[in-house]
């Protein structure tokens, strides 16, 4: 599987499995997307704000962003770039194991993209990837940087 669009993605989660796991679900899939990783909130900041040691980062054309995480969790990493001028337009996918209606319309208040409940086994996250790919590859995701 291939496309034609490539996406330079940003994966925030504190579980440094999980972020192995899509990154290599990813290249079995031959999507060809460059993937970046943070584990932590602060840490995301700094990459999105090119912030030492970050200062050559590439931007992301899209977030998958964990909503639970230590220190500065998801809903403030969204809270932060969606009121920064220059990335509130980035789209960002939120993930979580919650399914509670208030972590969601807490996320989506917060202006997320679309909040995804993390897939549970090899199966879900291969689909769940596929599906990603279809619908952001098939969007025109343009975002200028000042």
């Amino acid at each position: 599987m291939s496309t034609e669009r490539r996406l330079n993605l940003l994966i925030v989660d504190d579980d440094p499995t999980h972020i192995a796991l899509i990154k290599n679900l990813l290249e079995d899939l031959e999507l060809g997307h460059k993937c970046h990783a943070c584990t932590s909130g602060a840490m995301a900041m700094g990459f999105l704000l090119r912030s030492a040691p970050f200062e050559q980062a590439e931007r992301p054309d899209l977030i998958l962003l964990d909503l639970n995480m230590p220190g500065m969790n998801g809903v403030e990493v969204l809270r932060r770039i969606k009121s920064n001028p220059n990335l509130w337009c980035i789209p960002v996918v939120m993930l979580s194991s919650s399914r509670a209606l208030k972590d969601v319309d807490t996320c989506y208040k917060e202006r997320a993209n679309a909040y995804i409940k993390k897939p549970t086994d090899l199966d879900g996250n291969l689909a769940f990837l596929r599906h990603l790919d279809q619908f952001w590859t098939d969007c025109e995701l343009a975002c200028l940087e000042n």
